[in-house]
């Protein structure tokens, strides 16, 4: 199966997807449910508080590393990972000039989903605008390869039905991430990602996006968050 590594690093190359600024969706599930940063600046560890070692969250897809990098500020232990040799290059630029080690980015093989981690190596995983990206059933294989990996939450975000969506998976044709593959959700079929129900996930928001002139739907986006050991892969 196909991981469209070429199609990716010419992406990248181009420049279409170097977002330099964390999504705030991702800013809010650091903040409520992995680590708390309070207004005297110090932190609250929110999740597997019985652990004594610093908290390990990877930033699945993770471009040129803007999620990944921002771990950093939540004293997390960050680790990075994309099919893009051309995203990782940029990743670790970004990661030097922040003063994070770039030494944890790391470039996902084309020839297999495999993830190089050992079971339980994550605490939390981010999935943000990445498993949309890909053919479904490939998203399924990565979504069993991070249960694998991670003893904790996951956070992903994904495309919903609009009025421009040709079809619920697609071949890229315009400019911007050309010969790629997007793949559109609704409820059900994120539930069947992930193999369970809507009422396991700790976490499922919806957010339309409507022109204030026409009323018509422009887009629309899903957040979840669900416990590893809920997901049935």
């Amino acid at each position: 199966m196909s991981n469209f590594k070429k199609e990716w690093n010419e992406s990248y190359s181009q420049g279409d997807n170097n977002i330099l600024y964390p999504q705030a969706e991702v800013i809010k599930f650091l903040n409520r449910f992995v680590c708390k940063r309070n207004n005297n600046g110090i932190l609250t560890r929110l999740l597997n508080k019985e652990k004594t070692k610093q908290l390990r969250g990877l930033d699945f897809g993770c471009g040129i590393g803007t999620h990944a990098i921002i771990f950093n500020d939540f004293d997390i232990d960050s680790h990075g990972i994309d099919i893009s040799e051309v995203a990782i290059s940029i990743a670790i630029k970004n990661a030097t000039k922040k003063a994070v080690r770039s030494d944890q980015f790391s470039v996902q093989s084309g020839d297999t989903h495999v993830l190089p981690y050992e079971d339980n190596y994550f605490d939390f995983v981010v999935a943000e605008s990445c498993l949309d990206s890909m053919p479904f059933d490939l998203a399924k294989l990565y979504i069993t390869e991070l249960k694998r990996a991670t003893n904790g939450i996951i956070y992903a975000s994904f495309i919903g039905q609009d009025p421009t969506m040709p079809s619920d998976e697609f071949v890229v044709k315009t400019g911007h991430e050309k010969g790629t593959v997007q793949t559109v959700f609704n409820q059900e079929k994120i539930c069947k990602l992930f193999g369970t129900t809507k009422e396991k996930f700790i976490y499922f928001s919806c957010i339309d996006q409507t022109d204030c002139n026409s009323k018509k739907l422009i887009g629309k986006r899903y957040y979840v968050i669900v416990k590893c050991f809920d997901i049935e892969v």
